[in-house]
């Protein structure tokens, strides 16, 4: 069971860094029509190779070696409604998640978060793409039975005249399959209404998140057991 999960994390590791890259770089045109992505600047030079580098001589700290690292990728299918109901954009893309968990709480310590998409309206006219990054968590919560995760945070979101910063910005995870964005509306112009941009998990992801549930259980057991 531990093997098996092992080689699901590898396969996962690689998939998020090509989700990554496809996420920031992609394959796009020069203008607004081909869906060029609004503000594309250099994120986050502060991670830089040497950094990298450096880092991965050191040895693992106690902190590290207690935190459960998760992964989730997946796609936005989504359409915005606007005040009368009826759809104003249609928006597509793909997002890549990275979470780390305390082993002994199972609660969330860190969030990192990218996503890409584009939005065009229902016409074929207006298409555009926007990117966000730089996710700051400020606040873990759960709903409705731990059935619901929510994250809340500020995070950049490119804009037409360029990367706006501190743009508030919840994610929420439904039953493990369905992820929920809602970005702004402060600081971009409600451009992206007051619902939220709806996703959904990887079959991947889906199925890693179930395995690690049930070794985390296993783990319990075993350890009631012990204890008795």
């Amino acid at each position: 069971m531990v093997r098996k999960y092992l080689k699901g994390v590898y396969a996962a590791g690689i998939s998020l860094s090509l989700l990554s890259v496809l996420v920031f770089v992609g394959i796009t045109g020069t203008n607004q029509n081909t869906g060029t992505a609004y503000g594309v600047t250099d994120y986050e030079k502060g991670n830089s190779g040497n950094s990298t580098s450096n880092n991965s001589t050191k040895m693992m700290t106690t902190d590290e070696m207690s935190m459960t690292h998760r992964a989730a990728v997946g796609n936005i299918a989504n359409v915005q409604l606007d005040a009368n109901g009826a759809p104003a954009w249609i928006q597509s893309g793909i997002w890549v998640m990275r979470a780390s968990f305390n082993q002994s709480t199972n609660q969330p310590q860190s969030v990192w978060l990218i996503a890409r998409f584009t939005m065009v309206q229902p016409d074929g006219t207006a298409r555009h793409m926007h990117m966000i990054y730089g996710f700051q968590p400020t606040e873990f919560t759960a709903e409705q039975n731990n059935t619901i995760h929510v994250v809340k945070g500020t995070a950049t979101v490119t804009m037409k005249d360029g990367p706006v910063s501190d743009v508030p910005l919840t994610i929420k995870i439904f039953n493990g399959s369905v992820v929920g964005l809602w970005i702004g509306p402060d600081k971009v112009d409600s451009h992206f209404g007051s619902n939220p941009i709806y996703g959904v998990l990887s079959a991947r992801s889906m199925a890693m998140m179930m395995e690690m549930g049930s070794m985390k259980g296993e783990g319990q057991m075993m350890g009631n057991r012990t204890g008795s």
